[in-house]
């Protein structure tokens, strides 16, 4: 009975297991039941070596199942772990786009930062081309002054306790006086007004002595108070201008123009007078240099195109009689109740000397605009006046409330912008006399121009693609070494400077 027990299980086995190990082996499941049955059938006693076989084969089995089980647990680890990594990656991600927003906004602050700053640097261009054009009208003033005081009759100077000259009359003084009456007439008394007190024959605080040539060179407990020829190492120069911590003198800062008469003194070699000593008397009278007659050149001619026939005949007029000099200075200052803007026929002229090459908005106009429209017809909607604004195409071409058009495209007669700057009459020009800023006869003339032109807008200079601009003609030709030495010669021979 047990045998028959055992046969039918491992008959039943058999049926469950051999199958799984003779696909394994690569053999016919049904051909190894059949064969382990026959063996079986033929050799009764081997049915518990089969048994053994049998429970083998099922130990192993189990084993495979717990590796497969095993297997599968650590591919759900490494998926697991393989979520969160991805989850971390999402915010990481999330993260950049955070910083890369943050970065766009950065970026747009300082586009908006740097056009504050090329409007900012259009302005000084502009305020520096205006001073450029003032020293030239000044050093053209200072040649003709200095040639008509060849002509001057002798005068006996007053003694003066601080100079009071124009930086006109210093640089003409500069140039005629010698040495020792730069001393007597022009430092001596400020040195007498300011420094003998602490530092003269009476008293000589620190030990510093300025009453006599020696004493200076000798100083006190700093040092020399002057290197004869170097007025910028010269302790007295520094106290003067107050640059350190010794200022001097204690009662106030000397004038500019005292300052510069000192530091010329010295830079001069110093010369002092006699002894030394000083002379609490007037100063002689110094006898004049004559100056050699002017040859008429392109540069004379310029400079009296830049100060205009008026000013120049006012000053060969004065200069031609005694006293007349001071005169010619007076007629050299600008009439404040004279209008700010020249007649039309000026404008007319001055548009001729405008270059002739195509005016730019962004480098031409767009300055003057900006300085002298837009504080009333600009972006800020709470200054602007009469509904105009000049800062976008639409306000400058576009007709007003009152029917007029401020900018009609090559037609300046008909563009009421150009009608108000031009106007005769001081209430309807523009800008008015009350804002202070007043067009030039030159920015006129480029408006002018711009108008005839078609009145062409330019974008943002930062949204207009570079194009190359085209080689001036110069006369020196040989004289450029690259493109940009072209340009600048071009400028240079343009204005007569080369």
């Amino acid at each position: 009975m047990r045998r028959l027990y055992v046969f039918a299980t491992i008959v039943l086995t058999a049926l469950q297991a051999i199958p799984v190990a003779a696909a394994e082996d690569g053999l016919d499941p049904t051909g190894a039941v059949l064969s382990l049955l026959r063996d079986l059938q033929a050799n009764p006693s081997s049915l518990d070596a089969v048994a053994s076989q049998l429970d083998e084969r099922l130990s192993k089995l189990r084993s495979d199942a717990k590796k497969t089980r095993d297997t599968l647990a650590e591919i759900a680890l490494v998926l697991s772990e393989q979520t969160k990594a991805q989850a971390e990656l999402t915010l990481k991600v999330e993260e950049l786009d955070l910083a890369l927003t943050e970065a766009r906004a950065s970026l747009v602050a300082s586009a908006a930062v740097a056009d504050d700053a090329k409007a900012a640097l259009h302005k000084l261009e502009e305020a520096q081309a205006g001073i450029d054009q003032q020293v030239n009208v000044h050093e053209t003033t200072i040649r003709l002054i200095t040639a008509a005081r060849a002509d001057q009759p002798e005068q006996a100077p007053q003694k003066i306790a601080t100079p009071t000259k124009t930086p006109i009359e210093l640089a003409t003084l500069a140039s005629t006086d010698t040495q020792q009456e730069l001393f007597t007439s022009r430092v001596l008394p400020v040195l007498a007004d300011n420094c003998f007190g602490c530092h003269g024959p009476d008293e000589q605080k620190s030990g510093m002595r300025l009453d006599s040539r020696a004493g200076m060179l000798a100083g006190g407990e700093r040092g020399p108070a002057i290197v004869s020829g170097d007025p910028e190492n010269s302790r007295l120069i520094a106290a003067i201008r107050q640059e350190g911590d010794l200022k001097m003198p204690p009662t106030g800062k000397l004038g500019a123009v005292a300052t510069a008469l000192i530091a010329e003194w010295i830079r001069s070699g110093a010369a002092f007078d006699g002894d030394g000593s000083p002379h609490p008397v007037a100063a002689p009278t110094p006898k004049p240099v004559p100056a050699p007659e002017p040859k008429p050149t392109d540069k004379t001619v310029v400079a009296q195109t830049a100060l205009g026939p008026e000013v120049t005949q006012a000053i060969t007029t004065a200069t031609s009689k005694p006293g007349g000099l001071a005169a010619a200075l007076t007629a050299l200052k600008p009439n404040p109740k004279a209008p700010s803007v020249e007649t039309n026929d000026r404008v007319e002229a001055s548009r001729a000397a405008v270059d002739t090459s195509t005016v730019s908005f962004n480098r031409d106009i767009l300055p003057i605009l900006s300085n002298h429209c837009f504080a009333c017809h600009g972006p800020d909607q709470a200054t602007r006046e009469a509904g105009l604004s000049l800062h976008e195409p639409e306000g400058a071409f576009d007709e007003l409330d009152s029917g007029s058009v401020p900018v009609v495209p090559r037609d300046r007669d008909a563009s009421a912008l150009f009608q108000r700057i031009t106007a005769e009459d001081p209430d309807h020009r523009m800008p008015p006399s009350d804002f202070n800023k007043p067009l030039s006869a030159e920015s006129i003339a480029l408006l002018s121009k711009w108008i005839d032109e078609g009145a062409p807008w330019e974008g943002h200079w930062s949204f207009v693609s570079p194009k190359r601009s085209t080689l001036p003609d110069v006369a020196a030709a040989d004289w450029p070494k690259n493109d940009i030495d072209r340009f600048i010669l071009g400028r240079l021979e343009a204005e007569a400077l080369h």
